[in-house]
C-alpha cells in the first residue's frame, strides 16, 4: 500500500491577515481544520505539519499533527516556493510514495475530498492531482487592460454565442495538490503538481472557498458556521 504524506504548511508571517494560520476560525484556529478533517482520512499515513513557528507546530500538536522539524526562514517568506517547502519536508522525513498538499485557508476541504480526490488520481494513472473549481466568469468575459488604456478580452469566441453554450473552464482552488514524490526529483519537471497533466479533481463552489483577506475570511466564516 503506498504511504501518503499529508503535509499542511503553516507559515508565521502573513501580511494580509497577521498570524492568519492560528487565528479563530468557528471557535478553533484556522489551521486546526485541516489537520481534523486530515485526521478522518483513510488514505493518509502521515499528516505533518512544516512551519517556521513553534506555537503554530505546538497548535498542531494539541490537534494531532506531527511538527517533527522547524522549517528555515528562508522558506517562509512571501517569495517561497511551494514546491521548495514540499522537498524540505520530503528530506526530514522517512520516503512517502506521494505528498498531498492540504493549505489551511481551506477550511471546506473535507475528509471526503482528501480520500476521493486521491482514489481518483490512482484510479485514472495519474500521478498528481490538483483540485479545481469552475471558473466564472468564463475567461471568454474577461478584459485585460493596457497601459495605453486599450482593452481586449482573454479569450475570443464568436459573438452569436451565449454564456451557456461556452466550454467549461477550471482554475485552481488552493485546497488540494497530490504528486507521485519522485517528480520532485525530476529534473525535467519544472512543477510536480501540474507539469505532467494532472486529473483536475472539481470542487463546488462552496467548499472551493479560499480564504486571502479580511474579506475571504468575513465571508468564508459566516458561510462556514452557516452551511447545511
Amino acid at each position: 500500500m503506498s504511504r501518503v504524506l499529508g503535509l499542511i504548511p503553516a507559515r508565521s508571517g502573513s501580511k494580509s491577515i497577521p498570524k492568519k494560520n492560528i487565528k479563530l476560525f468557528s471557535g478553533k484556529p484556522l489551521l486546526a481544520w485541516s489537520i481534523i478533517e486530515a485526521k478522518k482520512s483513510s488514505i493518509l499515513t502521515d499528516i505533518v505539519v512544516s512551519t517556521d513557528d513553534p506555537q503554530i507546530a505546538q497548535i498542531a500538536l494539541q490537534y494531532g499533527a506531527s511538527a517533527p522539524f522547524i522549517r528555515p526562514k528562508s522558506l517562509a517568506t512571501d517569495t517561497s516556493l511551494r514546491n521548495d517547502v514540499v522537498l524540505h519536508a520530503l528530506s526530514c522525513l522517512d520516503p512517502f510514495d506521494y505528498v498531498m498538499l492540504l493549505q489551511p485557508t481551506s477550511p471546506f476541504r473535507t475528509s471526503q475530498h482528501i480520500d476521493d480526490s486521491y482514489q481518483q488520481m490512482m484510479s485514472h494513472s495519474m500521478a498528481s492531482c490538483v483540485s479545481v473549481k469552475t471558473q466564472t466568469p468564463s475567461p471568454h468575459w474577461i478584459f485585460s487592460g493596457k497601459p495605453d488604456l486599450s482593452q481586449r478580452v482573454l479569450t475570443s469566441f464568436p459573438a452569436s454565442t451565449n454564456r451557456q453554450s461556452n466550454s467549461s473552464f477550471y482554475v485552481l482552488n488552493g485546497a488540494i495538490y497530490i504528486a507521485n514524490t519522485a517528480l520532485f526529483y525530476d529534473s525535467s519537471c519544472l512543477d510536480p503538481f501540474v507539469s505532467h497533466s494532472p486529473f483536475l479533481y472539481l470542487m463546488d463552489k462552496l467548499d472551493s472557498q479560499d480564504i486571502d483577506d479580511e474579506i475571504d475570511w468575513a465571508i468564508s466564516e459566516f458561510l462556514f458556521s452557516n452551511r447545511p
